[in-house]
């Protein structure tokens, strides 16, 4: 049995119905730029062009010697606090990273080095490792004696020394 011509000129008319849909961008995508040769996204075009305006502008602002960006500001390194990561570290390593200590002794085999600050006490344990001294432990104390969490005075000593490397002073 051979379909009718109007059978099959409905299938194809909800075929195209159907097909129609499935062309159209997903909600929420950029629509398909023509003529970009690979498919690129229209929104990659528009921010194109939004630049291209930007510098325009910002080239007619320097002609007229008017200037709308902020000075950039200085690039600063977040600080890492972070107590395990100082472990193993070598004594040459530490001076560099905390500067020198207020304090240093030795107990038996050990070196401790002491570091004072106005809010916290940093002991940093150093035990010689193939010849070499490292770091093995430290701990933190507020300036009554009661332990304190060794990651916030140590991020207190780096503060202080990344403010007097940069030569500002912390208020």
């Amino acid at each position: 049995m051979t379909p009718s011509r109007p059978a099959t000129r409905l299938a194809a008319a909800l075929l195209a119905v159907l097909a129609v849909p499935a062309c159209q961008p997903k909600r929420g995508t950029a629509p398909v730029a023509q003529g970009t040769g690979g498919g690129a996204p229209a929104a990659a075009e528009t921010a194109n062009a939004r630049d291209t305006q930007t510098a325009r502008g910002r080239a007619a602002e320097t002609a007229r010697g008017e200037t709308s960006e902020t000075p950039e500001a200085p690039r600063i390194r977040p600080i890492d606090a972070n107590a395990q990561r100082m472990l193993g570290a070598d004594a040459d390593g530490l001076a560099a990273r905390l500067g020198e200590p207020t304090r240093q002794r030795r107990e038996a085999a050990a070196r401790v080095w002491q570091y004072r600050l106005d809010a916290c006490v940093l002991d940093v344990v150093l035990y010689p490792e193939s010849g070499k001294p490292v770091v093995a432990h430290l701990e933190a104390r507020d300036r009554s004696g009661a332990r304190m969490p060794t990651d916030r005075c140590l991020r207190r000593l780096l503060e202080k020394r990344a403010t007097r490397q940069n030569g500002a002073t912390r208020r």
